[in-house]
């Protein structure tokens, strides 16, 4: 691969735990915090300052590198999702590479070597509240770029598509979010623990709750929504406003909430959103 294809957008990611990339972890390394490194990832994923609207879905294109298409659409189509949520990754997954592929190319990359306090090789995830149990720290590496200076800037308020490239690989969501992620529309409707197409809530720099959006006329309906704390209603309420925006609707219902007594504050703060 050439050096120009590894683009900012793979600004902090794992190798995973091949033999190889166990040998390149030798390499002196730059230490971030876990929070720092969380940072790095939503900068580079335009989701963190101020966004740059004249570039346009061109633009977007252009910062992630890559953009998965799908065919589910309740809401809107998955990649139309991606563009209308911005107004890093693991390597291996991010380019859809061979762990081995991603050690022979690591040294014309023009990627450097990091070290992320609180990372661990094999993040477990629980599907529920997204608890994560790390073990040895894991090699990771970033573009020189995303160093040059501190991920500072407004934090984005929205819901994510689960296709979305911050999001699509589950070890690295884990490692950066201590969040449980998975795709629950293939599976059968009595399995599901959250619903069929899950958008994870994105707030303050981190996932704090999804819903399970579909458009009906022109209104959004969350058959199913949670929230991981009180304080993420308010930002939750925003987000729905926001999404039924982005697909012409001029309403927002609300089936169930989990927990259920923040139900009513949910109905007040979206009463208040204008």
């Amino acid at each position: 691969m050439p050096r120009s294809k590894i683009s900012p957008a793979s600004a902090l990611g794992g190798v995973g735990s091949s033999r190889g990339s166990r040998d390149l972890s030798s390499r002196s390394a730059a230490v971030l915090s876990a929070d720092e490194a969380r940072r790095l990832a939503l900068r580079s994923q335009g989701l963190l300052g101020a966004p740059n609207r004249r570039a346009g879905v061109t633009g977007v294109l252009r910062q992630l590198g890559a953009v998965q298409l799908d065919t589910i659409s309740v809401l809107a189509r998955s990649h139309e999702l991606v563009a209308y949520s911005r107004a890093v990754a693991d390597l291996a997954d991010y380019y859809r590479l061979r762990q081995d592929q991603v050690v022979t190319v690591l040294d014309s990359s023009g990627l450097v070597p990091v070290e992320v306090r609180g990372w661990g090789s094999s993040p477990n995830g629980s599907s529920r509240g997204g608890t994560v149990r790390r073990t040895a720290t894991a090699p990771a590496w970033a573009h020189p770029e995303s160093l040059a200076a501190p991920a500072r800037g407004h934090h984005r308020t929205t819901l994510l598509s689960p296709f979305d490239s911050l999001i699509w690989e589950r070890r690295r969501t884990a490692r950066i979010f201590g969040w449980a992620q998975g795709i629950e529309a293939y599976k059968p409707a009595t399995q599901r623990e959250h619903g069929y197409f899950v958008m994870p809530l994105l707030a303050g720099g981190k996932l704090l709750g999804r819903v399970d959006p579909k458009r009906e006329g022109r209104t959004l309906v969350a058959k199913q929504l949670s929230v991981e704390t009180p304080q993420a209603v308010e930002a939750m309420a925003r987000a729905l406003r926001e999404a039924a925006e982005w697909v012409g609707c001029d309403g927002v219902a609300v089936e169930r909430v989990t927990p259920p007594d923040l139900a009513v504050r949910l109905h007040s703060a979206l009463a208040a959103v204008t």
